[in-house]
């Protein structure tokens, strides 16, 4: 059987690709709102920022307030129904699992808009049977992903984003607006990849801002006995040199780069003691460092990880 009609189908895998593309996109890059000393110190507070993420996601009290909304609100329920579709469909077109469709699909979709499926079937009848089944999951899937998307665009989402606000500010007493919203992205891209049969990994990286053009005008006059046009050159570079001077004075020196490694363990242990509730004296003897040592990075890996311009009022907390 072949050449399923793309009139049945084609709102459904317009659908199912414009999930994947929302998943692929970059995750998280860092442009502005960061205050480091330096270059090296805003690239840290990336580095450590993902390791922080990495940690805080697999926390309980994280993984309650998601479950919980996801069941109170339906997204739990429309993600439980696309993941049906996907399985069956995976099924009838003998892949190992759901996480094949995109490149299945990218394989056998032709530029025009069909998809032309190869199965090995004797029966003329039995063949048209699964060519109707094909199309109904297919339709379905269509529906339930549409009905994944709504889910996410409710309104309601809107409390997730409180009630995370609540979790870092005022249960485990931190400082940081990032981390609550990009627990939020990170709730997303985990229900994405669940669904998509695929592996979250998330990436965080610093990119600084160039600074704008600066706004120069060469005028002139021609009259010689003013100013020649070779000493209105002259006096443009002098003015071009001072403003594009000022400009660099502002731009961050480079600074010393961290060893990433060293950074993501005082990360570590700022979690473990901040989070978990550890002493210094049990993460000293579990990780065979000094406690001094424990103290200076629990204090470093706080400082990079608040290198932004935006924090809770510290009245706010707790």
């Amino acid at each position: 059987m072949d050449d399923l009609p793309p009139d049945s189908f084609e709102d459904s895998l317009e659908s199912f690709f414009a999930l994947e593309s929302f998943f692929a996109r970059e995750f998280i890059r860092l442009r502005d709102g960061l205050v480091g000393r330096s270059v090296a110190e805003n690239d840290a507070h990336a580095v450590a920022r993902c390791a922080f993420l990495n940690r805080v996601q697999l926390h309980p009290a994280f993984q309650e307030v998601c479950t919980r909304f996801d069941e109170e609100t339906g997204v739990a329920a429309a993600l439980r129904r696309a993941a049906a579709s996907m399985d069956t469909l995976a099924t009838t077109f003998r892949l190992p699992h759901r996480g094949y469709l995109k490149r299945f699909f990218e394989e056998h979709l032709s530029p025009d808009g069909v998809l032309s499926v190869t199965i090995d079937i004797d029966d003329e009848e039995q063949a048209e049977i699964v060519r109707d089944r094909i199309e109904r999951i297919i339709r379905e899937l269509g529906q339930n992903l549409k009905d994944v998307f709504a889910a996410f665009a409710s309104p309601r989402v809107e409390r997730l984003t409180s009630d995370l606000i609540h979790l870092v500010r005022d249960v485990w007493r931190l400082p940081y607006p990032w981390l609550a919203l990009q627990l939020f992205e990170v709730w997303l891209y985990g229900r994405l990849a669940w669904l998509l049969g695929a592996k979250l990994s998330i990436r965080v990286w610093h990119e600084p801002e160039e600074p704008p053009a600066p706004p120069l005008r060469f005028v002139f006059q021609t009259d010689p006995a003013r100013e020649t046009s070779v000493e209105a050159y002259l006096r443009f570079c002098r003015e071009a040199a001072a403003v594009l001077q000022q400009l660099e004075n502002q731009r961050l020196p480079a600074g010393k780069r961290r060893n990433n490694e060293v950074l993501e363990r005082y990360v570590d242990w700022f979690y473990r003691h901040r989070i978990l509730g550890e002493s210094i004296r049990h993460i000293s003897r579990t990780d065979e460092a000094d406690r001094k040592e424990v103290k200076d990075g629990i204090r470093e890996a706080e400082r990079i990880l608040g290198l932004t311009c935006y924090t809770f009022p510290l009245g706010e907390i707790g």
